[in-house]
C-alpha cells in the first residue's frame, strides 16, 4: 500500500471484537498518481451503486477516530482492481498488495478475482516487457533480496495476463460505468439474502421467471399472492436473485405493509426506492410524501428498471410509491407481494398464486427443523406424516411446529398430535397457536406482550416489568426464541414474524369469536383505546394501553384496576387518581405537558419511567413529589429533555438501577442524591453539552458499572470520590474536558473498556496497569506523549489505539501484551517500534498509516510472524 495513504475502520463495541465491513472490492493503486482523479471518480461511482468498495479515506466522519480494515479487506473482499499507473511498481505497498492478491486468487479461484486496469500503461509494461516497470523494481533491489523482488515480478506478470480494461483515449465517464457494470454483475451485489436449502422454490421460480417473458420489450407487472407465512417473500427474493444483474436500475423494497405505518415510514420508503434504484446520492432527496411522488415519476420516467415491493397490502402504497404514475422504460418489470390481491386492478398485471407445499415437501421442510435432516427416522415417519398432513403445507406453520417438537419425547408428539386432530385443517392459523398452548402462562403473557406492544423495542426495559410481574423473563424469552415464535435482533430489539403478531393479537380479541374490546386484556391502537377509556364500565381484563393525544381523568382510570403498561404520547393526566394504578409497573410518557394537572398521582409499584422527549423544567414539574412513591422505580429514562437544568432529587428512588440522561441539552447539574442510589448499574449522560461536572457523591455508587459520559464537553474532571467507586465495566469520556486522569482509575479491577477518544490528557497514570481485565483502551486523539511502562501489565488487553497522539515510541514492556489482537498508531509521529512486539503472539493487525516519522526497521521476526499467522502490519 502506498505510504501517503490511510485507511477507514470499524471501531471496537463495547466488550466485543472489532467491527469490521465485509467489503466486496478492493482497489490497490499509487495514491499520487490516480486518487484525486480517476481513483476518486471510480471510487464515488462504485459507492452510488452500492457497492461495498475499499479506499483510502472512505467516509471519515467529523469525530470518529481513524482506524484500519485493510487486512480483512483484502481477506474478505471478492474483487481485487489494482489500476497501474506509470509508477505503480514504484510503491513497495503497492506490489505487496498485488502479490497478496494473486496469492489469494490462484488459492481460491472460485471465490477472488483480479479485475485490471490499464491506466496510463499497456499491458506489455506490467508484463514487464518494457523498462517502465522493469527499472522500478530494480530500484527495489536496494532494500530488498532477490526473492521478494522475483516475487513482485511473477505478480506483476500474472496480473497482465488477465483480461482487464485499458484505459487509452477513452472519456474517463463512460469507461468507469463499463467497469462498474461488469463488476456488479459478477458481485450480483443486489441479492437478498435467502435460507438454503428451500423446499418446493424451483418450480415456482421457473413459473414466475415464464410470467415474466423476460426476452420481450414492454411493460410486466406480476402480483404474487397468497395467505401470510405461504413463502410470497421467499420466491419473490429468489426471482429478485436471479434476474437483478441483466438491469441498470433495480431494487428490493421489503416491508411495505409495516415500514408505510410508520412515522415519516412513506418518505423512508420512497428514499430507499430512490437510492437502490438510482444510487445513494439520492437518498436524501425528498422529504416530503407528495415532494417524493414527483421525484420518483420524473427520475425513473422511461428508465428500464426491475422493482420487488414486499408485503404491500393497501392502494395508497402503491399511490405514494408513485408506480401508478410512471412510465418505465420498454423491458421493465415490476413483482408485487401481498396477502390482498385486489390492490391493482386485474387487467393491469399478470397474477401467480403461492400454493401450500405438497406433502412430500412438507415432510422434508418439516424434518430439517424437527430432526435436522431431510427425512424423518425410522421410527418417527408414521408421527412426522400425522403431523405434516394436519399443517395444511404452510411453510411456517412447518417450522414452527417442527421447532416445537424437536428433541421432544414421543409422549408430546402425541399431545400434539391430538390437538392438531381437533382443528380444522382450513385454520391454519389455529394450527401455529399449537406452539402458543404449549408455553407456560408466563410465557404465553410475554409472547402476548411483544405480540401487541414490543415488536422492534428494545427488550431491556420490557424485561424489568416482566421479571416485577413474576414472568421470568430470561428463561421465558429463551423458551419463545426456541420455539422460532421470537428472535432477538443483534441490536437488542423483539423481532416476530407477522403471523406470528397476527395470531397474538388475535388471541387477545378472542380466538373464535370477537370479545367487546373493553374485555380485551391489551389495547394497542390508540384510537379504539381512548374510545374504550371513555366509557363507564368497570373493565378488569384490560391490562395495557397505549394512547396518543387527549386528556384522561383519575376516574377514567379507576375503572382500569389491573392495568400495568400505559403507553402515553402527547397526552395529559387530569383530576384525583387517588388509589389509583396500584398495578402499574411500565409508564411511557413523551411529550407531557410542562404542568402536571393530577392530583395524588401516586404509582406505587412503577419500575419503568421513561420521560424522554420532554420539555419539563425539574423543579416546577409538580411530578416528581408526587411519583416519588414508587419505591420499586429500576428505570428512569430523561433522555431529551432538553429544557431540565438540574435532575430531580433521586432519594425517594433507592432501587434504581438505570439512570438515562442522554442528549439533555441543557443540564448543568446532577442532584447530589445521585449518591443515595446504591443500586444503580447503568448511567448515561452521553451528549449533555453544558454538564460541568459530577455530585461528590458519585463514590457511593457501588454497583455503577456502566458510566458513559461522552461528549459531555465541559465536563472537566471526575469527582475525587470516584477513588471509592471499584465496579466500573465500561467508562466513556470521549471528548469531554477532562485533563487529567485520575491516579485512582487503577481501582476499577473490573473495567473492560476505557474510552478516552479526544480527551485532552498528556498522560497517563502508572496505576493504569492495575486493570488486569482491561481489554479495550482507545486513546486516539488525545496529547499523551508517552505510554507508562505499566502498560505491560495489562494481561487481558485485545485492542490499543493510540492514533493521532503524540506518542514517538511504545514501551518495551508492551511484549507483555500476551493477548493483544490490535495496535493502532496512525497518524503518530511515531519513529520506530520496539523489539518486543515480536512477542505478542496473537497480534493481528498494526495499523500504521500516515506515520511519517516511522523508520520500518521492523524488529527482527516480525515478518516471519506475519507469514506464519497470515497477518498484515500496515502502513
Amino acid at each position: 500500500m502506498d505510504t501517503g495513504k490511510s485507511s477507514e475502520a470499524g471501531r471496537s463495541g463495547a466488550g466485543g471484537a472489532s467491527s469490521s465491513t465485509d467489503y466486496e472490492v478492493f482497489l490497490s493503486f499509487r495514491g499520487p498518481d490516480t486518487r484525486q482523479g480517476f481513483t476518486n471518480c471510480l471510487y464515488h461511482a462504485m459507492r452510488d451503486q452500492n457497492i461495498r468498495v475499499f479506499l483510502d479515506e472512505e467516509e471519515l466522519d467529523v469525530g470518529k477516530a481513524i482506524a484500519d480494515e485493510l487486512p480483512e479487506a483484502i481477506e474478505k473482499s471478492k474483487i481485487y482492481v489494482p489500476i497501474f499507473s506509470k509508477d505503480y511498481a514504484s510503491s513497495v505497498w503497492c506490489l505487496r498488495e498485488l502479490a497478496d492478491m494473486v496469492e489469494r486468487r490462484e488459492s481460491k479461484p472460485s471465490e477472488k478475482e483480479i479485475m485490471p486496469i490499464f491506466y496510463d500503461v499497456e499491458p506489455n509494461d506490467v508484463k514487464l516487457r518494457s523498462q517502465l516497470y522493469v527499472g522500478a523494481l530494480k530500484n527495489h533491489e536496494k532494500k530488498f533480496d532477490s526473492q521478494m523482488i522475483q516475487k513482485w515480478a511473477d505478480a506483476l506478470k500474472s496480473a497482465a495476463q488477465i483480461r482487464g480494461w485499458e484505459l487509452k483515449s477513452q472519456g474517463h465517464g463512460e469507461f468507469i460505468k463499463s467497469v462498474i457494470r461488469e463488476i456488479s454483475m459478477k458481485l450480483k451485489i443486489k441479492d437478498k439474502y435467502v435460507a438454503q436449502h428451500l423446499v418446493g422454490m424451483d418450480d415456482r421460480v421457473e413459473t414466475v421467471v415464464k410470467l415474466l417473458e423476460m426476452d420481450s420489450g414492454g411493460m410486466r407487472f406480476l402480483l404474487i399472492h397468497g395467505m401470510g407465512g405461504i413463502g410470497k417473500t421467499t420466491l419473490a427474493k429468489v426471482v429478485f436473485n436471479k434476474l437483478n444483474s441483466l438491469f441498470s436500475h433495480c431494487c428490493f423494497l421489503g416491508n411495505v405493509r409495516e415500514s408505510s405505518s410508520l412515522s415519516f415510514g412513506l418518505v423512508n420508503l420512497q428514499k430507499q426506492l430512490l437510492s437502490n434504484v438510482l444510487g445513494s446520492a439520492f437518498q436524501d432527496y425528498t422529504n416530503d410524501v407528495d415532494d417524493g411522488i414527483n421525484v420518483i415519476a420524473r427520475r425513473l420516467s422511461n428508465k428500464k428498471v426491475f422493482i420487488v415491493l414486499d408485503d404491500v397490502d393497501d392502494e395508497e402504497q402503491l399511490e405514494k410509491l408513485a408506480i401508478k404514475h410512471v412510465s418505465f422504460g420498454s423491458g421493465s418489470r415490476v413483482i408485487l407481494t401481498t396477502r390482498n390481491r385486489s390492490i391493482i386492478e386485474a387487467d393491469q398485471t399478470l397474477e401467480y398464486e403461492v400454493k401450500q407445499l405438497d406433502s412430500i415437501q412438507s415432510l422434508e421442510l418439516f424434518s430439517r427443523h424437527a430432526f435436522g435432516r431431510d427425512s424423518p427416522p425410522d421410527d418417527y415417519v408414521g408421527l412426522s406424516r400425522r403431523v405434516v398432513s394436519m399443517t395444511g403445507g404452510l411453510p411456517l406453520a412447518l417450522e414452527v411446529i417442527g421447532s416445537l417438537l424437536r428433541r421432544q419425547s414421543k409422549a408430546s408428539w402425541k399431545g400434539v398430535l391430538e390437538c392438531l386432530s381437533k382443528i380444522p385443517p382450513e385454520k391454519v392459523r389455529d394450527k401455529l397457536k399449537i406452539s402458543y398452548n404449549a408455553l407456560g402462562p408466563e410465557q404465553q403473557q410475554i409472547f402476548l406482550d411483544i405480540a401487541c406492544l414490543f415488536v422492534d423495542e428494545d427488550k431491556t426495559n420490557a424485561f424489568y416489568m416482566w421479571k416485577d410481574c413474576e414472568f421470568f423473563p430470561n428463561y421465558s424469552i429463551s423458551a419463545l426464541a426456541c420455539r422460532s415464535l421470537i428472535k432477538i435482533t443483534d441490536d437488542n430489539k423483539f423481532w416476530m414474524h407477522d403471523l406470528l403478531k397476527d395470531l397474538g393479537r388475535q388471541i387477545v380479541c378472542g380466538d373464535k369469536r370477537p370479545v367487546d374490546p373493553s374485555e380485551q386484556s391489551r389495547l394497542w391502537v390508540p384510537e379504539m383505546a381512548d374510545e374504550i377509556i371513555r366509557t363507564e364500565e368497570r373493565k378488569k381484563a384490560i391490562e395495557a394501553v397505549c394512547l396518543d393525544g387527549g386528556t384522561y381523568t383519575g376516574k377514567e382510570f379507576s375503572r382500569l384496576p389491573n392495568i400495568r403498561f400505559l403507553k402515553l404520547n402527547r397526552g395529559d393526566l387530569d383530576g384525583d387518581f387517588e388509589s389509583q394504578l396500584k398495578k402499574l409497573r411500565y409508564m411511557s410518557w413523551h411529550f407531557c405537558g410542562r404542568e402536571l394537572l393530577a392530583i395524588n398521582f401516586h404509582p406505587r409499584n412503577l419500575v419503568v419511567l421513561d420521560l424522554s422527549y420532554n420539555s419539563i423544567v425539574t423543579e416546577d414539574w409538580a411530578g416528581w413529589s408526587q411519583i416519588k412513591v414508587a419505591k420499586k422505580l429500576k428505570v428512569l429514562d430523561l433522555t431529551c429533555c432538553d429544557r431540565m437544568v438540574r435532575t430531580p432529587d433521586f432519594s425517594h428512588y433507592l432501587s434504581l438501577e438505570r439512570l438515562i440522561l442522554k442528549e439533555c441539552t441543557s443540564l448543568i447539574e446532577v442532584d447530589g442524591s445521585l449518591e443515595k442510589l446504591k443500586c444503580l448499574i447503568y448511567f448515561n449522560a452521553h451528549g449533555c453539552p453544558q454538564l460541568r461536572e459530577l455530585p461528590e457523591g458519585i463514590g457511593g455508587l457501588e454497583k455503577l458499572e456502566y458510566l458513559d459520559l461522552g461528549y459531555c464537553r465541559k465536563l472537566r474532571k471526575l469527582p475525587e470520590s470516584f477513588a471509592r467507586v471499584a465496579s466500573l465495566v465500561e467508562l466513556d469520556l470521549t471528548c469531554t474536558a477532562i485533563t487529567r486522569l485520575p491516579d485512582s482509575i487503577g481501582n476499577q479491577k473490573r473495567l473492560s473498556v476505557l474510552k478516552l477518544e479526544g480527551v485532552k490528557i498528556d498522560e497517563l497514570p502508572d496505576s493504569i496497569g492495575n486493570l488486569r481485565k482491561l481489554k479495550f483502551l482507545f486513546l486516539s486523539s488525545t496529547n499523551i506523549k508517552e505510554l507508562p511502562v505499566s502498560i505491560g501489565n495489562l494481561e487481558s488487553l485485545l485492542e490499543l489505539d493510540v492514533s493521532e497522539t503524540k506518542i514517538e515510541q511504545l514501551p518495551e514492556s508492551i511484549g507483555g501484551l500476551s493477548r493483544l489482537k490490535v495496535i493502532k498508531i496512525s497518524s503518530s509521529p511515531m519513529r520506530e517500534l520496539p523489539q518486543s512486539i515480536v512477542a505478542l503472539k496473537e497480534l493481528e493487525e498494526l495499523h500504521a498509516e500516515n506515520c511519517l516519522f516511522l523508520e520500518w526497521e521492523i524488529p527482527e521476526g516480525i515478518w516471519k510472524l506475519s507469514l506464519l499467522r497470515s497477518n498484515y502490519f500496515l502502513a
